[in-house]
Order: C-alpha cells, then structure tokens, then sequence
C-alpha cells in the first residue's frame, strides 16, 4: 500500500508484457502465473473455490486481479497458453492460520497444468496444510538453525487489508459462518442510485460481520454450543 506506483509496474506492467513478448517470439510457451490469496479479500465461505467472489481489499490485490485478467484475455484472444494459480513478517501474536503449500507440490502441478491444454486460459487454487503464520517461522529457524523471531504491533495500514482467519477458526471448530453483507446494501446494483455519498464506515464494517447458524428447529443445548464455540475461538485471538 506504501508504493502502489512501483507494485503496478511489477504487477500489473510486467504481467501485461510478458503475454504480449509471447505472442509475439515464442506463441508455444506456456505461462504460469502465480497469483495471490488477496483477490478474494476475506472469505465469505471456506474454503475459498475458484467461484468465490472477488474482492481484493488492497493495491496488489487489485493488481494480481488485473494481471489475471490480462492472462486469461491472450489465451481467449490470441491463443496465448497461460493458467493461473493462487499461491507469505509477524504482527499481533503471529497466530494468524494461513493454508500452506509444499513447493514442490506447486511446482507439480504448474507442470501438470503446462502439459494439459484443457487447462490454459483458466485459473485454479492451491491449498494445503493449515498452520500459524509463528508456527512456520518457528520451523523455519530450528531447522535453519538461524534466525530470530519478531512480533510487532500490527500497523494499522496493514490490518485494515487483512483477511483474518476468525471465520476459519470457527469452521474448524465445527460452526459454519457466512459474511452477512459481502457487498454493502448502498453498493448493489438495486440500491446504488438511492446512495451516492460514501459510507466509508459501512463499507469497512460489512465484511465483519458474520452470519450464524438460525433456525428455529434450533434447541438449547445446540444454541449452547454455538455460543460456546464463538467465545473459545474469540478468547484465542485476545
């Protein structure tokens, strides 16, 4: 966010020339362009799928979308084979969960998807195993045996762009949550003419909160339950 110039150049310029250098000297190379986890901007459902909505809450996001796009036009255009996949310092604790990939296994199946044409011109996600973003940098230095480990406050520019993994918990838990309002009412299509001044607030609250299980065939014991799980998952992340 600091240096969205310099992250347009390397995103999205150099994304858009290197389709267009094989379109025109090598039309047999096949491009894999690995994309970013940020397109989706916090997670509506888990896991998150290829259909899953795009929203990217910050600069490269919207960059790595871009590129995407961009890739997926010469392949539809000019014939271009290109297939995109989404493929990470401490703040706060650091007990962020992420999903992780083994890079061999992205190498795998970059090389899988370069050798089928069914799959060019498509975007597909790679996601393994769960774990905090402390955890992997704990691994990393004792396997190392280098290295200090770090945790700093978590500056206000970046956690206004991070996805969370609150929703994550909870489904590990055993509760299934939903975003209540992905798109901001003011923001849809059917409403967007009654509303043209910007509610930045509502904007930034919509994709917080979350919807729960409700149903009236629900009992005490299961309302119990719910409530327990949210307060167990909420104590972790103090």
């Amino acid at each position: 966010m600091t240096q969205p110039f310099m992250d347009m150049e390397v995103n999205l310029r150099a994304q858009l020339t290197l389709p267009e250098a094989c379109r025109h000297f090598a039309p047999v190379a096949v491009i894999i362009y690995a994309s970013t986890r940020q397109i989706y901007g916090k997670p509506i459902y888990l896991p998150v799928d290829e259909n899953h909505l795009l929203q990217p809450p910050d600069v490269n996001g919207i960059n790595k979308l871009a590129a995407e796009y961009y890739h997926s036009l010469y392949t539809r255009v000019y014939g271009v084979r290109t297939v995109t996949d989404n493929t990470i310092e401490l703040f706060d604790t650091g007990e962020q969960i992420r999903d992780f990939n083994f890079v061999t296994d992205v190498v795998d199946a970059m090389c899988r998807a370069a050798e089928n044409p069914d799959t060019y011109g498509n975007v597909y996600n790679l996601s393994g195993e769960q774990a905090s973003l402390k955890t992997v940098a704990e691994l990393l230095i004792h396997f190392a045996d280098a290295g200090n480990l770090k945790v700093v406050p978590f500056p206000e520019a970046r956690k206004k762009i991070d996805i969370g993994d609150f929703q994550n918990r909870l489904l590990d838990a055993g509760l299934q949550t939903l975003v209540h309002y992905p798109l901001p009412n003011h923001l849809q299509p059917a409403f967007k003419n009654f509303c043209r001044a910007p509610l930045p607030v509502t904007e930034s609250l919509a994709n917080q909160i979350l919807s729960l299980p409700f149903s009236h065939a629900l009992n005490e014991s299961t309302l119990n339950q719910i409530t327990t799980i949210i307060k167990s998952v909420a104590a972790q992340l103090k």
